[in-house]
């Protein structure tokens, strides 16, 4: 008797058939964990799954991902911690996980991702000092970690930014005094640190 294939398989399979490269199931009351076998799609540049109720962690397939440009997993109830593997999506220019459950601390492999522009990881529960690999994102524009549990100092280093216009660190536990390297960032127009422990 022919065994009933998964139909998170058959899903996968139907997709490949497409060569997709785009999906946006956005406001779709989707509900369940990510499935790995998602993350299969190599040629996909662009994953938007907003506003839905998933659940579970971020599987580590994600760094088979490669071509991704744009994930977007906002408003979802998603938690566990980033995995390492998200460090090996090279191309990624724009990752919003905001508005989650996500935990545990920042990984150090995000410094990997060399094309990040803009980076929103607010309203989650992430904890722990900022990685000084974060310095490593020079094209980044935005930068939202606020409403989080980062401990610390803001890094120097962070004047590396050239291209930042946005910085949101509020309601975290930040401590130290505002780093002079900031100045550097030229196209600066949008800076919150409320809330935060520093010294001006």
């Amino acid at each position: 008797m022919k065994q009933e294939q998964n139909p998170e398989v058959k899903m996968v399979k139907w997709l490949k058939i497409f060569n997709l490269s785009s999906l946006d199931l956005s406001q779709n009351s989707l509900t369940g964990s990510l499935p790995p076998s998602l993350f299969q799609l190599q040629n996909l540049t662009k994953l938007l799954l907003i506003a839905n109720d998933i659940f579970g962690s971020i599987p580590p397939e994600v760094g088979n991902c490669v071509s991704l440009i744009r994930l977007r997993l906002v408003n979802n109830r998603i938690s566990g911690e980033i995995p390492k593997e998200i460090g090996l999506l090279k191309n990624l220019s724009f990752l919003d996980l905001s508005e989650n459950h996500i935990g545990g601390t920042l990984p150090t492999e995000i410094g990997n991702c060399n094309e990040l522009q803009m980076l929103n990881l607010s309203n989650n529960t992430l904890r722990g000092t900022l990685p000084s690999s974060l310095s490593s994102l020079t094209r980044l524009e935005v930068l939202d970690l606020s409403i989080n549990q980062f401990v610390g100092e803001i890094s120097s280093g962070f004047g590396k930014f050239s291209s930042l216009n946005r910085l949101i660190l509020n309601k975290n536990s930040l401590f130290r005094a505002i780093p002079s390297s900031l100045g550097h960032c030229l196209s600066f127009n949008f800076l919150i640190l409320v809330a935060m422990h520093y010294l001006a």
